[in-house]
């Protein structure tokens, strides 16, 4: 495996203008930012359709289902998928989990969702609940790129212990940004703040449906729709920001139309 041990190794050198990003290493070779977008779009939609087919009990609610999910959704494009990152990051005002402190914050969290009943938790409880889990594993941002789409796929699991499901396909992508923003670390907050997400994970609750085949999930499925989009949700008002496409950066916003 390559080394990926700063900032600017994680892209190809003469991609990277003057904000300091560029495009990603990737295992197509592709220097062309866009391209590259289109094809990570439509490989990992499908990889987050083949998650649903499989069980994965196994993984525990920490590390290791992270990594997994990560690895599935982009081992076809980057050589580093389901390896934590080794660069600090930051979105706007948002700063995110050192990487040496990832491996911790993430135990901490498989200790949060094995202490939860969940299969007898009611729909404000169960918000709440995934909340909080939806609060600290995005302030890790564990990975390089495709943290959003990690960490959805990361609470459908969860949600499946649950009589409850969430369609994330009711919220649209820049709404779900502005909240999950709401939520993290700050320079004067050295906690992940879950409240703003409460409302808006009650408002796309819904009881799981029992008519399904087995190892698949409708909120799985909302997932893919949601950080896939083909058209905006109604359900979640809609925020007034948009969110332009990106070249492959982090330091301030990144790359990615699922993230």
């Amino acid at each position: 495996m390559s080394e990926f041990d700063s900032w600017e190794s994680y892209f190809y050198p003469e991609t990277i203008d003057w904000t300091g990003n560029g495009t990603l290493r990737n295992n197509f070779g592709l220097r062309d930012a866009d391209r590259l977008s289109d094809i990570e779009y439509a490989i990992t939609a499908r990889a987050a359709r083949e998650w649903a087919t499989t069980p994965h009990q196994d993984l525990g609610w920490g590390e290791a289902r992270a990594k997994a999910i990560h690895k599935h959704l982009f081992h076809r494009i980057y050589e580093w998928a389901g390896e934590y990152r080794t660069v600090p990051i930051g979105k706007g005002q948002s700063r995110f989990a050192h990487p040496d402190e990832i491996p911790a914050v993430l135990q901490a969290v498989e200790g949060f969702v094995r202490s939860r009943e969940w299969s007898e938790l009611g729909r404000e409880e169960f918000a709440r609940d995934v909340a909080v889990t939806f609060a600290w594993v995005n302030a890790t941002h564990a990975f390089r790129e495709g943290n959003g789409r990690t960490t959805k796929l990361f609470l459908d699991d969860v949600a499946r212990q649950s009589p409850w499901e969430l369609h994330f396909d009711e919220v649209t992508p820049d709404w779900w940004n502005e909240i999950s923003e709401r939520t993290t670390l700050r320079e004067d907050r050295h906690q992940p703040d879950p409240a703003p997400m409460v409302p808006v994970l009650a408002a796309i609750t819904h009881p799981r449906s029992t008519a399904q085949p087995a190892g698949s999930s409708s909120g799985l499925s909302a997932a893919v729709r949601a950080s896939y989009p083909l058209a905006p949700g109604s359900s979640v008002p809609e925020s007034p920001s948009s969110s332009p496409r990106q070249q492959g950066g982090y330091r301030n916003d990144e790359r990615g139309r699922g993230r």
